[in-house]
This record gives structure tokens, C-alpha cells and sequence, in this order.
């Protein structure tokens, strides 16, 4: 069977707006969206439509008819119909791609970010149908709807938001769903290297909870939960998650530290790495002189600056190899 005489049985087999029979052959001509693929077919099964029905052939009349019941309107005109039938395959499911952008819009109106990436979660029924369709008429050169509809909401939402699209390491991501019509917003966390001191000794790097209650609350803590009442990690990347507004903040260090012991010196480097913030532009000078006061001569970080997961590991594995200096007072 060729191309048109595939577009034919299709097309006669059920209605079909543009996007859902271009995307059928999408692999065909580049430079089309299939919407305007889809288009072009239906003017051509119209010219053909013509044809036969000039040449005396029912089959003319029969694909006009199904050509109007599709949504082309110089067929509906012809055949005097004034509404078309629901797409078979989206049920108009690509006519609502705008109002998703912009529930995305409003959606992303409070994060900061230089570039996104979108996906989708698209309904089964409307996948079964698709396979089906393409499956009965043995149809191979198109795409799946779920590869579509992301296109084309990645393009209209980042031009729309003058944004870029990032595949590897996106500022944040944007799930559609297209089920509930719920928009989900993911930001990538924002790492932030430093070096802290330790200007007091008796102070954790991390929250040390109580080892007779582990956090509940008993008397061997005085009902604190805890074996200390703060930590680096509290001093330092609580005030990171709040400047940053985000859901929490996750400290990495490079190896502790004893408890009873200060840091001096250049200090000890860490990471900060801050949960889905909608901040990830802030001044770090800014940020840094925040924390200090927030520490309140307890601990004082410096060389502030933005960093990666990458980092993150790599000062993990050199931990167990740094070098300790310690300088003692001895009473005689």
C-alpha cells in the first residue's frame, strides 16, 4: 500500500485531527511540526477526494465525508456538516497543550532558574489507542504522542519564559500531568563550597541525638533528644536552606572532627547541598556574612562558592586521607 493510499484507509477508518495523522508519518519530510504535516495530507486526500468524485467514483464522496468528520473545514463545508467528531486517537487532547504552558507559567513564577526541561505524564488510554491505530494499519514512520507533546511544551514554555532547554543538567524540571492536569515543579539542588572554623570546642559537626533515646526525649538528655544543643551542620546549612529557600539543606563535610576540639586555620572544607530551592542566584559574600551571624561566634565560614555533585564526591573519597593538625595546652 503507498502513502496515499495509506492516508486513505486512516483517514476513512476513523477521524483524526492534524496533529494525530501527521504524527503518523512524523518520520517523513523534516522541518514540519506533524500539525502542519497533518494538514497537508488533508489537502491532498481533498484534491483526490476530487478526483474521484468527478471521475464518478462513491469512493470520492466517501472520503470527503470522512475528511469533514476529521475537523478540514472546506470538506465540512461541502458536506454541510458544522461540527467535526473528536480526534480518535487525543480526544482533543493537543488543543490543550497552551493552557498547560501556561499552568506551567504560573507555576514557575516564584523559582529562579536559567533553564528547564519538561516532561510529561500522558493518559494510557490515549497511548493504547495510538499503538492500536498504528498496529491494524501496519503504520512505520511515526511517533509516539507522550515524544510530541513533550516537544512541543518544552518549546512553547521556554519561549514563552525565555528560558533554555537543558537535557543533561537542568536548572529545574516540570512535570505535566495530563491525567489530573497537575503541574509538578522539580528544582535540582544548589551546592555551595566553603570552609568552615570552629571557633568553640563541645560542638558536633553533625546533630549528635541522644544515645539512650535516639531524638525521642528522656532524662539521660534532658528531654532535648540530643548529646549537644547545636552542630556545624545546624549553623551552617539551616540558615543556606532558608536564604535559599528550600526544603532542607543537606551538609557534606570532609571528614569531622572530635567534638571537644576547635578549628583553626584555613578550616575544614564542606558542601552544602540545598533541596529544591527557588533561590539559586544569591550573593555568596551576602550569603556568607548571613551565616556568620547567624553562628554567633560559634563557627565562621569562608571562601563561599557555587559547586557541584561532583565535588560532593570527590570530598567524600579524600576524607579518610586528610592530614590532622592538633595543638594542645599541657598543664605540669
Amino acid at each position: 500500500m503507498n502513502l496515499l493510499e495509506t492516508c486513505k484507509a486512516l483517514i476513512k477508518e476513523v477521524a483524526l485531527c492534524n496533529s494525530c495523522l501527521g504524527r503518523c508519518f512524523a518520520r517523513l519530510v523534516r522541518g514540519l511540526s506533524n500539525s502542519e504535516r497533518g494538514e497537508a495530507l488533508k489537502k491532498v486526500l481533498a484534491i483526490e477526494a476530487e478526483r474521484l468524485r468527478n471521475e464518478g467514483e462513491e469512493e470520492g464522496g466517501e472520503l470527503l465525508v470522512a475528511l469533514a468528520k476529521s475537523g478540514f473545514k472546506p470538506a465540512m463545508k461541502v458536506v454541510g456538516l458544522e461540527k467535526p467528531e473528536p480526534c480518535y486517537i487525543c480526544r482533543g487532547l493537543m488543543d490543550t497543550i497552551p493552557r498547560f504552558v501556561e499552568k506551567a507559567e504560573e507555576a514557575l513564577k516564584n523559582y529562579e532558574f536559567n533553564n528547564l526541561l519538561v516532561g510529561t505524564k500522558v493518559p494510557g488510554d490515549v497511548v493504547e489507542r495510538e499503538d492500536s491505530l498504528w498496529s491494524r494499519l501496519s503504520l512505520n514512520y511515526g511517533e509516539s504522542i507522550k515524544s510530541e507533546v513533550n516537544r512541543e511544551l518544552r518549546r512553547a514554555l521556554a519561549l514563552r519564559l525565555n528560558k533554555k532547554i537543558e537535557f543533561s543538567s537542568p536548572d529545574i524540571v516540570v512535570i505535566v500531568n495530563l491525567v489530573s492536569g497537575e503541574i509538578e515543579v522539580k528544582p535540582s539542588p544548589v551546592f555551595v563550597y566553603g570552609r568552615y572554623r570552629k571557633l568553640e570546642p563541645g560542638i558536633p559537626q553533625n546533630k549528635w541525638f541522644c544515645s539512650k533515646c535516639w531524638g525521642l526525649g528522656c532524662e539521660h538528655c534532658n528531654w532535648t533528644g540530643r548529646m549537644y544543643p547545636t552542630s556545624v551542620e545546624e549553623l551552617v546549612a539551616s540558615p543556606l536552606a532558608k536564604l535559599f529557600e528550600g526544603r532542607e539543606a543537606k551538609f557534606h563535610g570532609a571528614g569531622r572532627e572530635d567534638v571537644d576540639v576547635k578549628v583553626m586555620g584555613k578550616g575544614r572544607p564542606f558542601v552544602v547541598e540545598v533541596k529544591e530551592p527557588k533561590k539559586r542566584f544569591l550573593d555568596l559574600s551576602m550569603v556568607e556574612a548571613k551565616i556568620n551571624e547567624y553562628a554567633k561566634g560559634k563557627v565562621e565560614v569562608h571562601e563561599l562558592r557555587y559547586s557541584n555533585r561532583e565535588e560532593v564526591r570527590k570530598l567524600k573519597m579524600t576524607a579518610p586521607v586528610k592530614e590532622k593538625s592538633y595543638v594542645a595546652k599541657v598543664k605540669v
